[in-house]
């Protein structure tokens, strides 16, 4: 089973999630391998270059509001920023995790513009 990365936005009456529909782009809603939940996203590599908002993937799955999509931008700038370190840490293929990043980077773009979230589950 693999992650997907999703943009949402809540009915403004029910306050309900509500999924927006799937990007166009093929493998754009790619989020990593379901063990990436504690092997990737999850590990203590992740936790100690300041990830906070991707751990949280080890217990279940990760809903972003609007309003911490900075902070989620923040992050995934982060673990680009030494994507060779981290993915050698962790060995696993640093090009199959940019690819998520930028995906989860993109999706923070896309909820942005109609005041949403980002979902990763």
């Amino acid at each position: 089973m693999s992650l997907i990365v999703l943009t949402f936005h809540r009915d403004p009456v029910t306050d309900a999630y509500i999924d927006d529909p799937y990007p166009e782009e093929p493998g754009r809603d790619l989020a990593g391998f379901e063990v990436w939940r504690t092997n990737v996203w999850g590990a203590e590599a992740a936790m100690r270059r300041g990830a906070s908002f991707l751990p949280t993937l080890a217990k279940g799955d990760l809903y972003v509001e609007h309003e911490e999509l900075d902070a989620f931008e923040a992050e995934c700038q982060l673990l680009l920023r030494d994507i060779e370190g981290f993915a050698a840490e962790i060995q696993e293929d640093g090009a199959a995790i940019r690819h998520r990043l930028e995906n989860f980077l993109w999706s923070i773009n896309h909820a942005r513009q109609g005041n949403g979230g980002v979902y990763i589950g």
